[in-house]
Protein backbone atom coordinates (compact mmCIF):
# COMPACT_ATOMS: atom_id res chain seq x y z
CA UNK A 1 0.00 0.00 0.00
CA UNK A 2 1.64 3.01 -1.89
CA UNK A 3 2.31 5.93 1.23
CA UNK A 4 0.77 9.52 1.26
CA UNK A 5 2.85 12.35 0.77
CA UNK A 6 2.62 14.90 3.73
CA UNK A 7 1.35 18.40 1.92
CA UNK A 8 4.95 19.42 3.02
CA UNK A 9 7.08 17.04 0.77
CA UNK A 10 4.94 17.86 -2.22
CA UNK A 11 5.40 21.37 -1.73
CA UNK A 12 9.02 21.24 -1.08
CA UNK A 13 9.10 18.43 -4.81
CA UNK A 14 7.32 21.10 -6.52
CA UNK A 15 9.53 23.77 -5.31
CA UNK A 16 12.63 21.80 -5.80
CA UNK A 17 11.62 21.15 -9.70
CA UNK A 18 9.91 25.02 -10.28
CA UNK A 19 13.31 26.42 -9.36
CA UNK A 20 15.49 24.24 -11.75
CA UNK A 21 12.90 25.54 -14.32
CA UNK A 22 13.48 29.13 -13.01
CA UNK A 23 17.48 29.30 -13.07
CA UNK A 24 17.34 27.22 -16.34
CA UNK A 25 14.65 30.24 -17.93
CA UNK A 26 17.01 32.99 -16.64
CA UNK A 27 20.20 31.02 -17.59
CA UNK A 28 18.99 30.97 -20.93
CA UNK A 29 17.54 34.44 -21.04
CA UNK A 30 21.12 35.99 -20.31
CA UNK A 31 22.43 34.11 -23.18
CA UNK A 32 19.84 35.29 -25.53
CA UNK A 33 20.51 38.75 -23.60
CA UNK A 34 24.09 38.64 -24.93
CA UNK A 35 23.23 37.07 -27.95
CA UNK A 36 20.91 39.87 -28.88
CA UNK A 37 23.64 42.56 -27.45
CA UNK A 38 26.41 41.21 -29.83
CA UNK A 39 23.90 40.98 -32.80
CA UNK A 40 22.66 44.56 -32.16
CA UNK A 41 26.49 45.72 -32.05
CA UNK A 42 27.54 43.72 -35.26
CA UNK A 43 24.64 45.62 -36.99
CA UNK A 44 25.84 49.06 -35.58
CA UNK A 45 29.40 48.58 -36.84
CA UNK A 46 28.30 47.20 -40.23
CA UNK A 47 25.82 50.49 -40.27
CA UNK A 48 28.72 52.56 -39.42
CA UNK A 49 31.26 51.10 -42.01
CA UNK A 50 28.29 52.07 -44.49
CA UNK A 51 29.07 55.91 -44.12
CA UNK A 52 32.59 55.53 -44.49
CA UNK A 53 34.40 57.51 -45.49
CA UNK A 54 32.37 60.20 -46.47
CA UNK A 55 30.37 60.47 -43.44
CA UNK A 56 32.66 59.70 -40.20
CA UNK A 57 30.58 61.44 -37.52
CA UNK A 58 27.70 59.68 -38.44
CA UNK A 59 29.60 56.41 -38.49
CA UNK A 60 31.26 57.53 -35.03
CA UNK A 61 27.45 57.98 -34.03
CA UNK A 62 26.94 53.77 -34.61
CA UNK A 63 30.30 52.63 -33.51
CA UNK A 64 29.43 54.25 -29.99
CA UNK A 65 26.18 52.33 -30.13
CA UNK A 66 27.39 49.52 -30.77
CA UNK A 67 30.00 49.43 -27.79
CA UNK A 68 26.58 50.71 -25.80
CA UNK A 69 25.10 47.10 -26.78
CA UNK A 70 28.84 45.00 -26.21
CA UNK A 71 31.32 46.72 -24.52
CA UNK A 72 33.23 43.23 -25.31
CA UNK A 73 32.73 43.16 -29.33
CA UNK A 74 36.38 44.44 -30.29
CA UNK A 75 35.78 44.93 -34.00
CA UNK A 76 33.70 48.42 -32.60
CA UNK A 77 36.72 49.78 -30.89
CA UNK A 78 38.98 48.97 -33.82
CA UNK A 79 36.20 50.74 -36.52
CA UNK A 80 35.90 53.62 -33.68
CA UNK A 81 39.96 53.81 -33.74
CA UNK A 82 39.97 54.15 -37.56
CA UNK A 83 37.42 56.85 -37.25
CA UNK A 84 38.73 58.73 -34.86
CA UNK A 85 42.07 58.85 -36.73
CA UNK A 86 40.04 60.14 -39.73
CA UNK A 87 38.93 62.69 -37.47
CA UNK A 88 42.64 63.49 -36.49
CA UNK A 89 41.92 62.68 -32.91
CA UNK A 90 44.60 60.29 -32.80
CA UNK A 91 45.09 60.13 -28.75
CA UNK A 92 41.84 58.91 -28.64
CA UNK A 93 42.17 56.25 -31.64
CA UNK A 94 45.15 54.90 -29.71
CA UNK A 95 43.05 54.16 -26.78
CA UNK A 96 40.65 51.91 -28.75
CA UNK A 97 42.87 50.00 -30.43
CA UNK A 98 44.56 49.52 -27.29
CA UNK A 99 41.05 47.90 -25.92
CA UNK A 100 41.16 46.03 -29.27
CA UNK A 101 44.45 44.63 -28.79
CA UNK A 102 43.51 43.95 -24.97
CA UNK A 103 40.23 41.87 -25.95
CA UNK A 104 41.53 39.95 -28.51
CA UNK A 105 45.47 39.97 -28.09
CA UNK A 106 46.52 36.97 -30.94
CA UNK A 107 44.99 38.80 -33.59
CA UNK A 108 47.34 40.37 -35.79
CA UNK A 109 45.01 42.61 -37.91
CA UNK A 110 44.49 44.40 -34.34
CA UNK A 111 48.17 44.56 -33.62
CA UNK A 112 49.16 45.95 -36.84
CA UNK A 113 46.33 49.14 -35.81
CA UNK A 114 47.57 49.72 -32.79
CA UNK A 115 51.41 49.55 -33.90
CA UNK A 116 50.28 52.14 -36.98
CA UNK A 117 49.18 54.49 -34.39
CA UNK A 118 51.96 54.42 -32.35
CA UNK A 119 54.11 54.94 -34.90
CA UNK A 120 51.75 57.84 -35.98
CA UNK A 121 52.41 59.63 -32.66
CA UNK A 122 55.88 59.16 -33.21
CA UNK A 123 56.47 56.37 -30.76
CA UNK A 124 58.51 53.79 -32.38
CA UNK A 125 59.40 51.52 -30.16
CA UNK A 126 55.70 51.50 -28.34
CA UNK A 127 54.95 50.33 -31.93
CA UNK A 128 58.04 48.12 -32.66
CA UNK A 129 56.87 46.18 -29.30
CA UNK A 130 52.40 46.26 -30.28
CA UNK A 131 53.95 44.26 -33.54
CA UNK A 132 54.89 41.00 -31.67
CA UNK A 133 52.89 38.38 -32.74
CA UNK A 134 53.09 34.60 -33.08
CA UNK A 135 51.39 34.25 -37.11
CA UNK A 136 51.50 36.40 -39.70
CA UNK A 137 48.57 36.04 -42.29
CA UNK A 138 50.11 35.92 -45.74
CA UNK A 139 47.76 38.88 -46.92
CA UNK A 140 49.42 40.92 -44.33
CA UNK A 141 52.48 40.46 -45.62
CA UNK A 142 53.17 43.76 -47.20
CA UNK A 143 51.94 45.89 -44.72
CA UNK A 144 53.72 44.52 -41.86
CA UNK A 145 56.64 44.58 -43.74
CA UNK A 146 55.95 48.14 -44.81
CA UNK A 147 55.32 49.51 -41.32
CA UNK A 148 58.38 47.80 -39.99
CA UNK A 149 60.30 49.64 -42.64
CA UNK A 150 58.50 53.01 -41.32
CA UNK A 151 59.31 52.18 -37.89
CA UNK A 152 62.85 51.45 -38.13
CA UNK A 153 62.76 55.09 -39.86
CA UNK A 154 62.02 56.67 -36.96
CA UNK A 155 64.23 54.97 -35.44
CA UNK A 156 66.83 56.59 -37.40
CA UNK A 157 67.99 53.10 -39.02
CA UNK A 158 67.94 53.73 -42.90
CA UNK A 159 69.28 50.83 -43.86
CA UNK A 160 67.24 48.64 -42.32
CA UNK A 161 64.42 50.45 -42.95
CA UNK A 162 64.64 50.75 -47.00
CA UNK A 163 65.36 47.03 -46.97
CA UNK A 164 61.97 45.94 -44.98
CA UNK A 165 60.52 48.50 -46.88
CA UNK A 166 61.87 46.88 -50.64
CA UNK A 167 60.45 43.70 -49.11
CA UNK A 168 57.22 45.00 -48.94
CA UNK A 169 57.17 46.06 -52.23
CA UNK A 170 58.17 42.33 -53.37
CA UNK A 171 54.45 41.26 -51.79
CA UNK A 172 52.29 44.58 -53.19
CA UNK A 173 54.33 46.73 -55.39
CA UNK A 174 51.23 48.93 -55.78
CA UNK A 175 50.92 49.79 -51.82
CA UNK A 176 51.27 53.55 -51.93
CA UNK A 177 52.53 53.87 -48.37
CA UNK A 178 55.43 51.56 -49.04
CA UNK A 179 56.66 54.03 -51.72
CA UNK A 180 56.12 57.14 -49.46
CA UNK A 181 58.23 55.71 -46.72
CA UNK A 182 61.05 54.87 -49.18
CA UNK A 183 60.46 58.74 -50.52
CA UNK A 184 60.80 59.57 -47.32
CA UNK A 185 64.18 57.50 -46.13
CA UNK A 186 65.84 59.26 -49.45
CA UNK A 187 65.27 62.71 -48.69
CA UNK A 188 66.50 61.87 -45.26
CA UNK A 189 69.36 60.65 -47.19
CA UNK A 190 69.34 63.94 -49.02
CA UNK A 191 68.76 62.19 -52.51
CA UNK A 192 66.42 64.27 -53.92
CA UNK A 193 65.80 63.21 -57.25
CA UNK A 194 64.75 59.52 -55.99
CA UNK A 195 63.19 61.05 -53.21
CA UNK A 196 60.46 63.02 -56.00
CA UNK A 197 60.63 59.67 -58.36
CA UNK A 198 59.41 57.95 -54.93
CA UNK A 199 56.54 60.32 -53.86
CA UNK A 200 55.09 60.50 -57.30
CA UNK A 201 54.72 56.57 -57.60
CA UNK A 202 52.84 56.76 -53.79
CA UNK A 203 51.14 59.26 -55.49
CA UNK A 204 50.47 57.04 -58.61
CA UNK A 205 49.15 54.11 -56.57
CA UNK A 206 47.02 55.28 -53.82
CA UNK A 207 43.60 54.91 -54.14
CA UNK A 208 41.66 57.82 -54.45
CA UNK A 209 39.85 57.37 -51.03
CA UNK A 210 43.11 57.70 -49.23
CA UNK A 211 43.08 61.27 -48.86
CA UNK A 212 45.50 61.32 -45.92
CA UNK A 213 48.23 59.29 -48.06
CA UNK A 214 47.89 61.10 -50.78
CA UNK A 215 47.83 64.44 -49.09
CA UNK A 216 51.48 63.19 -47.16
CA UNK A 217 52.44 62.47 -50.47
CA UNK A 218 51.67 65.77 -51.74
CA UNK A 219 53.05 67.52 -48.99
CA UNK A 220 56.28 65.50 -49.07
CA UNK A 221 56.81 65.98 -53.10
CA UNK A 222 56.43 70.25 -52.73
CA UNK A 223 58.99 69.59 -49.44
CA UNK A 224 61.71 68.03 -52.02
CA UNK A 225 60.59 70.63 -55.12
CA UNK A 226 61.23 73.33 -52.26
CA UNK A 227 64.65 71.76 -51.45
CA UNK A 228 65.36 72.49 -55.34
CA UNK A 229 64.46 75.98 -54.76
CA UNK A 230 61.52 74.88 -57.59
CA UNK A 231 58.76 77.55 -56.27
CA UNK A 232 55.97 77.54 -58.70
CA UNK A 233 56.52 73.60 -58.91
CA UNK A 234 56.05 73.28 -54.98
CA UNK A 235 52.88 75.67 -55.00
CA UNK A 236 51.47 73.37 -57.92
CA UNK A 237 51.76 70.17 -55.21
CA UNK A 238 50.56 72.16 -51.77
CA UNK A 239 47.79 73.43 -53.92
CA UNK A 240 47.16 69.83 -54.23
CA UNK A 241 47.76 68.67 -50.82
CA UNK A 242 44.96 71.70 -49.48
CA UNK A 243 42.29 70.26 -51.34
CA UNK A 244 42.90 67.09 -48.73
CA UNK A 245 43.51 68.72 -45.41
CA UNK A 246 42.81 72.66 -45.65
CA UNK A 247 43.95 73.22 -42.40
CA UNK A 248 46.83 71.32 -41.74
CA UNK A 249 49.63 73.35 -40.10
CA UNK A 250 52.30 71.80 -41.47
CA UNK A 251 51.30 72.42 -44.96
CA UNK A 252 50.15 76.41 -44.27
CA UNK A 253 53.88 76.83 -42.82
CA UNK A 254 55.35 75.38 -46.29
CA UNK A 255 53.12 77.63 -47.73
CA UNK A 256 54.25 80.56 -45.52
CA UNK A 257 57.79 79.78 -46.75
CA UNK A 258 57.37 79.53 -50.21
CA UNK A 259 56.10 83.06 -50.51
CA UNK A 260 58.79 84.58 -48.33
CA UNK A 261 60.83 82.80 -50.68
CA UNK A 262 58.65 84.18 -53.87
CA UNK A 263 58.99 87.57 -52.24
CA UNK A 264 55.23 87.47 -51.89
CA UNK A 265 55.35 88.88 -47.89
CA UNK A 266 51.87 89.63 -47.53
CA UNK A 267 50.97 86.57 -48.70
CA UNK A 268 53.27 84.88 -46.19
CA UNK A 269 52.66 86.54 -43.11
CA UNK A 270 48.60 85.67 -43.70
CA UNK A 271 49.82 81.97 -43.61
CA UNK A 272 52.37 82.22 -40.51
CA UNK A 273 48.93 83.79 -38.61
CA UNK A 274 46.75 80.85 -39.79
CA UNK A 275 49.77 78.88 -38.46
CA UNK A 276 50.08 80.43 -34.93
CA UNK A 277 46.03 80.57 -34.75
CA UNK A 278 45.88 76.78 -35.14
CA UNK A 279 48.51 75.64 -32.44
CA UNK A 280 51.16 77.44 -30.14
CA UNK A 281 53.65 78.37 -32.10
CA UNK A 282 57.20 76.81 -31.82
CA UNK A 283 60.70 78.50 -32.05
CA UNK A 284 60.96 77.82 -35.68
CA UNK A 285 57.47 79.55 -36.19
CA UNK A 286 58.44 82.49 -34.76
CA UNK A 287 62.14 82.50 -36.62
CA UNK A 288 59.75 82.09 -39.93
CA UNK A 289 57.65 85.06 -38.97
CA UNK A 290 60.42 86.81 -37.77
CA UNK A 291 62.28 86.47 -41.61
CA UNK A 292 58.95 87.92 -42.83
CA UNK A 293 58.99 91.49 -40.70
CA UNK A 294 61.97 91.68 -41.78
CA UNK A 295 61.48 91.57 -45.65
CA UNK A 296 58.75 93.79 -44.57
CA UNK A 297 61.32 96.31 -42.71
CA UNK A 298 59.23 95.40 -39.86
CA UNK A 299 62.39 95.83 -37.87
CA UNK A 300 60.54 95.90 -34.14
CA UNK A 301 57.83 93.83 -34.79
CA UNK A 302 61.24 91.16 -36.56
CA UNK A 303 62.95 91.55 -33.54
CA UNK A 304 60.47 90.62 -31.17
CA UNK A 305 59.11 87.92 -32.92
CA UNK A 306 63.16 86.50 -32.82
CA UNK A 307 63.43 87.11 -29.27
CA UNK A 308 60.40 84.64 -28.95
CA UNK A 309 62.37 82.16 -31.12
CA UNK A 310 65.40 82.63 -28.80
CA UNK A 311 63.50 81.99 -25.69
CA UNK A 312 62.05 78.62 -26.76
CA UNK A 313 65.38 77.62 -27.88
CA UNK A 314 68.49 79.03 -26.90
CA UNK A 315 70.77 76.79 -28.36
CA UNK A 316 69.41 77.36 -32.16
CA UNK A 317 72.77 79.71 -33.57
CA UNK A 318 71.12 80.66 -36.60
CA UNK A 319 68.15 82.90 -34.31
CA UNK A 320 71.67 84.69 -32.83
CA UNK A 321 72.67 85.22 -36.29
CA UNK A 322 69.52 86.88 -37.28
CA UNK A 323 69.07 89.02 -34.44
CA UNK A 324 72.51 89.92 -34.69
CA UNK A 325 71.74 91.32 -38.15
CA UNK A 326 69.10 92.79 -36.90
CA UNK A 327 71.26 94.79 -34.14
CA UNK A 328 73.96 95.56 -37.40
CA UNK A 329 70.88 97.49 -39.21
CA UNK A 330 70.26 99.85 -36.19
CA UNK A 331 73.71 100.38 -35.30
CA UNK A 332 73.85 98.57 -31.92
CA UNK A 333 77.67 96.95 -32.47
CA UNK A 334 78.19 95.73 -29.23
CA UNK A 335 74.89 93.88 -29.18
CA UNK A 336 75.68 92.12 -32.56
CA UNK A 337 79.20 91.02 -31.45
CA UNK A 338 77.39 89.63 -28.27
CA UNK A 339 74.50 87.62 -30.97
CA UNK A 340 77.41 86.57 -33.55
CA UNK A 341 79.89 85.41 -31.13
CA UNK A 342 77.24 83.13 -29.52
CA UNK A 343 76.67 82.42 -33.12
CA UNK A 344 80.02 80.93 -33.36
CA UNK A 345 79.92 79.29 -29.94
CA UNK A 346 77.10 76.93 -30.86
CA UNK A 347 79.03 75.64 -33.72
CA UNK A 348 77.94 78.13 -36.87
CA UNK A 349 81.56 78.44 -38.51
CA UNK A 350 80.33 80.15 -41.73
CA UNK A 351 82.03 83.06 -43.38
CA UNK A 352 78.66 85.35 -43.17
CA UNK A 353 78.94 85.13 -39.70
CA UNK A 354 82.59 86.14 -39.18
CA UNK A 355 81.86 88.84 -41.70
CA UNK A 356 79.07 90.00 -39.91
CA UNK A 357 81.10 90.30 -36.59
CA UNK A 358 83.88 91.71 -38.78
CA UNK A 359 81.91 94.69 -39.79
CA UNK A 360 80.70 95.34 -36.58
CA UNK A 361 84.44 95.44 -34.88
CA UNK A 362 84.99 98.21 -37.64
CA UNK A 363 82.31 100.08 -36.70
CA UNK A 364 83.82 100.43 -33.47
CA UNK A 365 87.20 100.90 -34.52
CA UNK A 366 88.58 97.71 -33.45
CA UNK A 367 90.87 97.27 -36.56
CA UNK A 368 92.63 94.45 -35.63
CA UNK A 369 89.84 92.24 -34.48
CA UNK A 370 87.87 92.97 -37.34
CA UNK A 371 90.63 91.91 -39.91
CA UNK A 372 90.98 88.72 -37.68
CA UNK A 373 87.40 88.59 -38.35
CA UNK A 374 87.41 88.75 -42.07
CA UNK A 375 90.53 86.70 -42.55
CA UNK A 376 88.13 83.58 -40.82
CA UNK A 377 85.27 84.59 -43.40
CA UNK A 378 88.18 84.60 -46.09
CA UNK A 379 89.34 81.05 -45.10
CA UNK A 380 86.38 79.65 -42.76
Amino acid sequence: MRQRQSKHTTFKNHFFHSSRWLVLLLTCSVCLGCFDSREEARLAVEAGKQELPNNPQKALIHFNRAILHDSRYAEAFAARAAVFQQLQQPEFALSDWREAVRQKPDSAEYRYGLAWQYSYLDQPREAEQALQVETLPDELSAEWLGLQGRIQRQLGSLKDAVTLLNASLQYNKERAETWLELGRCQLLQRDSPAARDFFTEAIRWANTKEEPLLFAAHLALAQVLMNEKKWEEAERELTLAQKFNPLDVEMLRRWAETKFARGDFDAALQYWQQVFSLRAPTAADWYGLAEVHRGKSQTEEAARAIQQAITLNPEEAKYYLFRGRLALQQQAWQQAILDFSQAIELGMNSAEVYFDRGTAWEALGETEQAQQDFAQAANP
